[in-house]
């Protein structure tokens, strides 16, 4: 039974950092991706684990992990399998309903006769139609296109650092020694305090 809340764990983990990828590709289902990461992290660690300071950073873990891998994933992907491209802004359109507030914005591209789309949450960028602007390309298609000028080393560091975190809790979750049960009280022991004082037994 160990070995298989290790292996929830592990899987858990591999979620939370996957999430930024598979938010890139199926958009806001990766949210259910996330949630079952970091559950599954939780869950394994209470099973396996009785210090409740392993069970805080199991939560932490949890949460920090898709947190990184939504900001940074797309753009680390990018600076590996991208491509730069020059394009030309054909389309801008608002979309009819509110985001937490803001109104996403959708910017679609002409290079070099390949259209692409990119999808904000906000209008957050000052093109304008007929605009040209350099984006770069995921070579094999999967993700949409991101701005030449992402933060790439920034999000490729992030991105490790969470892997390293999470293999680092893992670690810690299978070799670091664990706490001792409590031990049971003795019948003797389970009556009401007695300051100190030992009861005097009488013989009859």
């Amino acid at each position: 039974m160990r070995a298989w809340w290790i292996g929830l764990a592990a899987f858990s983990v591999l979620c939370g950092v996957a999430t930024g990828f598979a938010g890139a590709v199926l958009g806001n289902w990766a949210a259910l991706l996330a949630l079952a990461g970091a559950a599954g992290v939780v869950v394994a660690t209470v099973n396996l684990r009785r210090e409740d300071g392993l069970r805080m950073a199991a939560g932490l873990v949890g949460l920090a992990l898709p947190i990184v891998s939504v900001v940074s994933a797309q753009t680390a992907w990018l600076a590996v399998t991208g491509e730069p491209a020059d394009c030309v802004l054909v389309d801008e359109r608002a979309a009819t309903r509110e985001y937490k507030g803001a109104v996403p914005q959708t910017y679609e591209f002409d290079c070099d006769g390949e259209r692409f789309t990119i999808t904000e949450r906000k209008d957050m960028h000052p093109f304008e139609v007929g605009d040209r602007v350099a984006l770069v390309l995921d070579r094999n298609r999967v993700i949409e296109p991101g701005l030449a000028t992402a933060p790439a080393n920034i999000s490729i560091v992030a991105l490790l650092l969470a892997g390293v975190v999470g293999l680092s809790f893992l670690v810690a979750l299978q070799a670091l020694p664990s706490r001792p049960p409590p031990k049971p009280r003795l019948p003797d022991q389970t009556g009401p305090p007695t300051d100190g004082l030992v009861p005097r037994r009488w013989d009859r």
